[in-house]
């Protein structure tokens, strides 16, 4: 896997000091950029010509680097670029406020713990268009006691810790808001037909456009019954996905059992499967998808919609 030595510059953010390696794995590269974190693409020349373009290449930037905060590379592919752009271009003030709390409970783990933030590297983290957007997220949260910064914010580089309120709101009791904060269920056919719908749709959707943690029980490791998993996963979790695509029976009841338990379900559904939905879900609003991309676009529009204002 040789390194590009071409440009150094990233394809998506055109930052300096950008590493492009051939993806052993696939046609096309791995990039690793300080700011868009690590991604895929399959041609520098085209994807940095259509980034200079006049495209937003911050919101493009931004679904890059939350993908890779959350643990996945988002696959740069030229016809979908636009698509993506969308997903990260509406999101609230509010909204950002949140995902920004969230972001910084995922890095610290205790009261003691500072986290030093740059915002000219780490604005990407949530859904900001510059550093300095960052920094007045950052100091609003501090006004509003939610976090501490012994420095000014607004130099290049804070030290960042949770204050008691801010652990309280990321940490609320489970009996409070029903579940474990940030962690939702998914439920849906465990069928390699689904595959796609999942990793394209709704797992970026739920994590890297989100900020929850997704579960989906067939792809955890345990030693224990599956029906067992299965109702302690819903117990815990904040809300459920439920995707209703070929109707398997599974689904309706854990969806039944979520909402019996008091957890917000979101029901989706492959267009083809939606006219044979169940009478007792036929008044419920759907999530109704063609592709998996467009599940990604609706279902994170969705959580964002009744999810995220209510977290």
């Amino acid at each position: 896997m040789g390194m590009l030595s071409v440009d150094d510059r990233c394809p998506i953010c055109h930052g300096g000091g950008c590493q492009s390696r051939r993806d052993a794995g696939g046609v096309g590269y791995i990039a690793t950029c300080e700011l868009c974190g690590e991604f895929r693409y399959l041609d520098f020349n085209s994807l940095i010509q259509t980034t200079q373009n006049g495209l937003s290449w911050h919101a493009l930037s931004c679904a890059a680097r939350q993908a890779w905060e959350s643990g996945q590379r988002l696959v740069v592919l030229p016809e979908k670029v636009e698509e993506i752009i969308r997903s990260h271009g509406s999101a609230s003030v509010t909204e950002n406020l949140e995902r920004l709390l969230r972001y910084l409970g995922s890095k610290l783990r205790r009261p003691s713990e500072v986290l030093r933030i740059d915002p000219e590297t780490t604005f990407t983290v949530i859904d900001a268009e510059t550093s300095a957007d960052f920094r007045i997220y950052l100091d609003w949260l501090q006004s509003d006691g939610l976090i501490a910064a012994p420095d000014q914010i607004g130099v290049s580089h804070s030290d960042v810790s949770l204050t008691k309120a801010g652990w309280a709101r990321l940490q609320a009791p489970v009996s409070q808001k029903g579940g474990t904060p940030g962690t939702c269920f998914i439920a849906m056919w465990f069928d390699p037909a689904m595959t796609e719908a999942y990793d394209i749709g709704i797992l970026p959707a739920v994590e890297a456009d989100c900020g929850f943690k997704a579960l989906r029980i067939d792809r955890k490791e345990h030693n224990n019954q599956i029906t067992d998993e299965i109702m302690a996963g819903i117990r815990s979790a904040e809300f459920m996905v439920a995707d209703f695509t070929k109707h398997r029976h599974g689904v309706y009841y854990e969806a039944g059992f979520a909402r019996g338990l008091g957890r917000e379900v979101i029901y989706c559904c492959q267009k083809d499967s939606f006219e044979g939905r169940h009478f007792d879900t036929s008044a419920i609003s759907h999530v109704v998808w063609a592709e998996p991309p467009e599940l990604r676009t609706k279902l994170a529009a969705r959580i964002r919609a009744t999810i995220l204002p209510k977290a």
